[in-house]
């Protein structure tokens, strides 16, 4: 099989140069970034992009620890829960997650209620996020299948980014993605196709809040609430910023 690129690094060249044309926003109203081999708890996605709906804002809480990011992770669902709930949930004790969760509330990010539970802050507001996970490969398709849906921990959408001519030869691909619940970019010599589009999820994970802490953020108590849809496929989407590996990011 003769394929256009000598090396993955110059297929990966294509989709940072092409990316943003089939990831990109929608709206003027959107922040977005694509960052290049970004790690994210334990794996390193070739591409993480994050879109939110709403402009670049300075007034966002931010750099959550990895702790403070399960532990936000642990109340996402809405139950409060004592100290020592959580801290089982953390694989840890109690008397080391007391300073976190009161670091928390001073934050605004945590509230404390009369019978010892913590819970979010109800004028807590995530944006709302879209995160997109891609893995990129020259030829082994099912090993970038596998990589992909770890990132559905994190991500709303995860990707596998191969060679036209390796999406085109094997035909096993598209129904191993769909069991998979990943989708497809075929990659040429000087642009992309979405052969099939992923299916949207919600990832609640502590890497996930992580991610988010670290680049769009989430609002403190003066900010002002804005509503959370359920994440928007990406058809339909335009170029409107550039890839960008370390702008969004706060260390």
């Amino acid at each position: 099989m003769n394929l256009p690129f000598a090396k993955e690094s110059d297929l990966c060249a294509v989709l940072e140069r092409r990316l943003e044309r089939l990831l990109g926003q929608s709206s003027p109203d959107q922040n977005s970034r694509t960052l290049r081999q970004r790690s994210v708890g334990q794996v390193i996605p070739d591409f993480v992009y994050v879109r939110a709906d709403q402009g670049a804002q300075t007034d966002r809480i931010r750099r959550l620890s990895s702790v403070e990011s399960s532990i936000v992770a642990a109340l996402w669902s809405g139950e409060p829960l004592r100290p020592d709930v959580i801290a089982r949930k953390l694989y840890s004790r109690a008397e080391r997650v007391a300073p976190r969760l009161r670091l928390l509330e001073k934050r605004g990010v945590l509230k404390s209620l009369r019978d010892g539970k913590f819970c979010l802050r109800s004028d807590l507001s995530w944006w709302s996020v879209h995160v997109i996970a891609v893995e990129a490969k020259l030829r082994r398709w099912r090993e970038a299948l596998q990589q992909a849906v770890s990132y559905l921990d994190f991500a709303d959408q995860a990707y596998v980014a191969l060679p036209a001519a390796v999406v085109d030869r094997n035909n096993g691909l598209v129904a191993a993605a769909e069991t998979a619940r990943v989708g497809i970019i075929a990659v040429h010599e000087s642009d992309l196709t979405l052969m099939r589009e992923a299916p949207c999820q919600v990832a609640r994970s502590a890497d996930r809040v992580w991610l988010l802490s670290r680049t769009v953020g989430i609002n403190d108590r003066s900010a002002p609430l804005q509503a959370s849809p359920a994440p928007r496929p990406i058809s339909g989407t335009r170029l409107t910023t550039r890839v960008d590996d370390s702008s969004m990011c706060v260390g």
